[in-house]
């Protein structure tokens, strides 16, 4: 589904060309390859009216990791605030371009800051992101977690499902606390 009628023309058209090479070359094309290469042709897709809601679930989620994850990536000096700017964010970011990466530190390194910081730079992008505190949930598989975070359909699913242009990213804090350790973020309020 397309985010404006005025490009199903162009959506007509590209996803006609795209069927015609696939059927030439004896190839078949898989609906989420076409939504691929449609947003790879600019045009903007909205998600499967199905999983629609569970992504607006792990947006919600994202922001209220990013809210948590805020305060740690900053110093409060009296009442002033200071912003501790982490070139790590921006290394972590072009890392997960190529890669799985994980970022690792004694517990009070900073490991949550450059989270906060690397959700701000994403966004600012205009990337797709999903941030989850680890430690928030107390879940032994995806399930579990996603009957945790209230969805409808597996994380693995509602992630494979998520419409955008670019690969998005996907960012979990606090394993170190959820392996056993302690609890790194407040609750929220």
């Amino acid at each position: 589904m397309l985010t404006s009628g005025a490009q199903a023309g162009a959506a007509w058209n590209q996803t006609v060309a795209l069927m015609l090479s696939a059927a030439a070359g004896q190839r078949g094309l898989q609906r989420a390859r076409l939504a691929e290469l449609l947003a790879a042709a600019g045009l903007a897709l909205r998600p499967v009216p199905s999983y629609r809601d569970d992504v607006e679930r792990l947006r919600a989620e994202t922001r209220r990791s990013r809210l948590l994850l805020g305060p740690l990536s900053e110093i409060r000096l009296g009442h002033s605030t200071v912003k501790i700017t982490r070139s790590l964010a921006a290394i972590a970011i072009d890392r997960a371009d190529q890669a799985p990466c994980l970022i690792v530190a004694e517990p009070g390194g900073g490991k949550s800051g450059v989270a906060a910081d690397a959700i701000d730079q994403l966004e600012h992008d205009g990337r797709d992101v999903v941030a989850l505190l680890a430690d928030r949930y107390a879940a032994a598989d995806e399930a579990e977690l996603s009957a945790s975070l209230g969805l409808e359909h597996r994380l693995s699913d509602v992630l494979a499902a998520w419409p955008g242009e670019r690969a998005g990213v996907i960012l979990i804090d606090g394993l170190d606390a959820a392996r056993g350790g302690t609890r790194s973020h407040p609750s929220p309020t």
